[in-house]
């Protein structure tokens, strides 16, 4: 039996290679940050000793951020990713959740959560609604502005 590298072009045989070398470290990876972090964490790409990490908010990138030099250190003795030279990290616009086991999910967007603001600023009392409503109207306004 063949193997199904030899039956597709050599592009997607590359294109595959990297897929798989990338899932084997978000695995290796999220099992070295805690779950809350592990949650919100996946990798992007590793090339030239540089891995970049996408996480889902500023706040998780920031955590991670202390956390770097432990898991570059973990990563390179017990990994044997001894390229490993940098991790940067970039914040995901479209927030999403990963889940080892399940994959990934889409949370909502910020739009989304400004418009679920709104709605939800309807049912308290006026003063409080009207507080809500113009945190929502603020975000995004700097939503738009970015």
């Amino acid at each position: 039996m063949k193997k199904i590298s030899r039956c597709i072009n050599q592009q997607l045989t590359s294109l595959y290679t990297k897929a798989e070398k990338l899932l084997w470290l978000n695995q290796r990876i999220l099992n070295h940050l805690p779950s809350h972090l592990a949650s919100h964490c996946k990798v992007a790409n590793f090339e030239q000793g540089t891995l970049t990490l996408v996480v889902t908010t500023q706040a998780f990138a920031t955590e991670l951020r202390y956390r770097l030099p432990e898991l570059r250190s973990n990563l390179r003795k017990n990994e044997k990713l001894y390229e490993l030279v940098t991790i940067k990290l970039i914040v995901s616009q479209n927030e999403m959740v990963v889940n080892p086991k399940k994959g990934c999910k889409k949370i909502q967007t910020k739009p989304e959560i400004c418009n679920n603001l709104r709605k939800e600023a309807q049912s308290f009392d006026k003063d409080l609604g009207l507080a809500i409503e113009k945190l929502a109207n603020s975000i995004e306004e700097r939503l738009n502005n970015q």
